[in-house]
């Protein structure tokens, strides 16, 4: 009975491994560990670009080709052979164990991403500005700000304090300099 007891949570574990997992999340694992190290969906790395490659290529075409590229290569495939000498002549790993629904759901993903990626370029600014680094602790000032308007304010109230300083001096000067006359008469 221990025996079962001890067995029965790895049985339960080793279940869930044969269950199937979402349909997507396959399709990005899938291509996370068939395709990424050498393709991207919308630039050249090891491979070519995979951004609309369903619609310049065959699917029977692209299914032969996902298996075994070396063996199209070997038989005279005008594409494979092309695709192989531009890259590099770097041969792209034979995928006997994907099945075909496999390499469907794969390409159905790049196709997915391709679309999330486009919709993500409409999404933003037609200007991309450049980001600039200003230094760690620099703040940007704004009209809403307190920091803003905090010295703006000390700041123009000592200019109206100077001015009134300056005009009542002034004043000051011009009543002492009509005192400092001695009118004509008093001599």
């Amino acid at each position: 009975m221990k025996r079962i007891k001890f067995y029965l949570p790895l049985w339960v574990l080793g279940l869930f491994h044969f269950l199937p997992m979402n349909a997507q999340e396959d399709a990005a694992t899938l291509f996370r560990h068939n395709c990424m190290s050498c393709h991207s969906i919308e630039q050249n790395l090891v491979g070519p670009a995979l951004k609309g490659v369903t619609e310049r290529r065959d699917s029977a075409w692209l299914y032969n080709f996902i298996k075994n590229s070396q063996e199209m290569i070997l038989a005279g495939d005008p594409l494979a052979v092309e695709l192989f000498n531009r890259y590099n002549k770097v041969p792209m790993p034979a995928h006997p164990h994907l099945s075909d629904e496999q390499i469907g759901a794969i390409l159905r993903h790049i196709d997915s991403e391709a679309e999330q990626a486009a919709l993500a370029i409409v999404d933003q600014n037609p200007i991309p500005r450049p980001e600039e680094f200003y230094g760690a602790n620099y703040r940007q000032f704004t009209f809403g700000d307190i920091i803003f308007w905090l010295p703006m304010t000390i700041t123009v109230i000592l200019l109206i304090v100077t001015l009134v300083a300056f005009t009542h001096a002034h004043d000051a000067l011009k009543e002492a300099r009509k005192e400092e006359v001695i009118p004509q008469e008093e001599l």
